[in-house]
């Protein structure tokens, strides 16, 4: 959940290598989240806005006749944003039930949080290295430690966070050319976090030979 101010972002990520269907996975926990807060709130309720990491489809109007709010894609985040108003909102017909039931899922995740420290900052890596979010500085304050602090516990690890962020790139960019039929080089950049194509496709020769050999042997 990203907090700011008047408004409160719920955000959705596939953790590790993305196959076909990610996307539409995310859009239906997207709109689960939707049909919930309307149970709570009414039918009528809408979020301010919904932002999906991938481009538009050819026909977005059911979308945006479900969500009933702007859509923004090819956005650096898949998330559902609502207003902090909405978040605290008291519910009068609260289902305990249904509390101890979410209860007993959040100390689920809580336990599968891993415990090894290098495998915490490559699932916070890889949750936000799109569109560049990945930075030490983000990644060290999401585990609630200094800048200093966040390098000095990976050095005790033998790392340091450019190779952290190296390998999730290579992770990511194989991955991508493995699953994805047309490959486009702006559309890996975003992924990576890089400027542009040409900074992703002097990654790409840098690290696996090129964009072509990549691609080519995926294709064997």
């Amino acid at each position: 959940m990203d907090s700011d101010g008047a408004e409160v972002a719920l955000r959705h990520f596939v953790q590790g290598p993305a196959r076909y269907g990610s996307s539409q996975f995310i859009e239906a926990t997207l709109a689960l989240d939707v049909r919930l807060a309307r149970a709570m709130f009414g039918p009528q309720w809408r979020p301010i806005r919904l932002e999906l990491m991938h481009g538009a489809p050819r026909n977005a109007r059911f979308r945006t006749n479900f969500f009933g709010s702007p859509i923004e894609y090819g956005a650096a985040r898949n998330a559902l944003v609502l207003s902090s108003a909405d978040m605290m909102r008291a519910q009068p017909n609260a289902n305990p039930q249904m509390l101890r039931y979410l209860e007993q899922q959040i100390a689920g995740i809580a336990r599968s949080w891993p415990q090894d420290f290098t495998q915490q900052v490559e699932q916070l890596v890889t949750a936000n290295i799109a569109g560049g979010g990945a930075d030490v500085d983000h990644v060290a304050s999401l585990l609630a430690l200094s800048r200093r602090t966040f390098q000095r516990r990976l050095a005790e690890h033998g790392l340091r966070f450019p190779e952290v962020l190296r390998q999730v790139r290579l992770r990511i960019a194989d991955d991508y050319y493995a699953t994805e039929r047309r490959p486009n080089l702006a559309e890996l950049a975003h992924r990576l976090g890089l400027a542009d194509a040409g900074v992703a496709s002097r990654f790409l020769r840098m690290h696996h030979q090129g964009a072509r050999a990549l691609k080519a042997r995926w294709r064997e």
